[in-house]
């Protein structure tokens, strides 16, 4: 395809250049094994890439070793949880996070859904093994909540 756009082999700024030397970059990058490296913000290339949605980058780092590291895991999944983020959710959960883990109120992603009326976010964290029955700082369950209804918005899909 790039050839057919009249991508020069010479010119070291083209897309297939600059694609293969990502890719060179990524595989010898993780090849010495320096998988858990930062950013200022505490950021790994991994959840970089779950944030912005690169799926097959993250694909591709985790399959050469590379990890989240996300710290303040359960904040993080409540603020995505109460954002209606789903991609996040998903590509955190599925390259290691714990869809129990709690924010400062000790509230799992499980009880935002809930709270908020996110099926399909209380859906997805539930195949993912979130427990129904972990509790908040208020010893309060995901069955609590839903027995006030007062206290629930609307389901929203």
């Amino acid at each position: 395809m790039l050839t057919r756009q009249n991508a020069s082999l010479q010119q070291f700024s083209s897309f297939l250049h600059i694609h293969l030397y990502s890719y060179y970059v990524i595989t010898h990058f993780y090849a010495l094994n320096l998988c858990l490296i930062t950013d200022k913000f505490g950021n790994t290339p991994l959840l970089e890439a779950v944030k912005q949605g690169h799926e097959r980058v993250a694909t591709l780092l985790f399959s050469k070793g590379a990890k989240l590291n996300l710290e303040n895991a359960g904040s993080h999944l409540c603020i995505a949880v109460s954002k209606g983020d789903s991609d996040f959710i998903r590509g955190a959960l599925a390259y290691g996070s714990d869809p129990d883990s709690k924010d400062y109120d000790h509230r799992t992603p499980l009880h935002i859904a809930a709270a908020e009326g996110f099926y399909i976010m209380a859906k997805l964290l539930v195949d993912a093994g979130a427990s129904v029955l972990a509790t908040d700082r208020y010893h309060q369950t995901i069955l609590h909540l839903l027995s006030v209804p007062s206290s629930l918005k609307p389901l929203r899909v």
